[in-house]
């Protein structure tokens, strides 16, 4: 059942929370349910592309998150969870980047770690030492 939520939330958060809203409009808040820890997946961070956010996307998210009582865990702590039932805070998010392109470590590293964000990069081994 928890990994039926996961890839439920993981389809509904794909997109970044503020990349709906027009320049200038006021932000909703967006409650996300606590039925368990939420699994942010990024694709890309860097100029935009599809399923790409800029880099204010990302710190506009990590700060809504952070603002609105969200904790961020270790891919450990998830792990734990997710195989013995280890508690984890309440508002739990790992946050993760697929394909392990270059972009995570030229803009998503310095945000993540200005906001103090423990983070995955799931890398695709037959990729590596390709451009990008």
């Amino acid at each position: 059942m928890r990994r039926l939520r996961l890839v439920a939330l993981f389809l509904l958060l794909c997109l970044p929370f503020a990349a709906a809203a027009p320049a200038g409009a006021a932000q909703k808040h967006i409650d996300l349910p606590n039925a368990g820890p939420i699994v942010l997946v990024y694709h890309g961070i860097g100029p935009k592309r599809r399923f790409w956010v800029t880099p204010e996307q990302l710190a506009g998210d990590l700060k809504y998150l952070r603002d609105h009582a969200y904790h961020f865990v270790t891919f450990r702590a998830f792990a734990a969870y997710e195989e013995t039932g280890a508690p984890l805070p309440s508002r739990a998010v790992l946050l993760t980047f697929d394909d392990g392109v270059e972009s995570v470590y030229q803009y998503a590293l310095p945000i993540t770690r200005k906001f103090h964000v423990p983070a995955v990069a799931f890398i695709i081994g037959r990729r590596l030492g390709l451009p990008g």
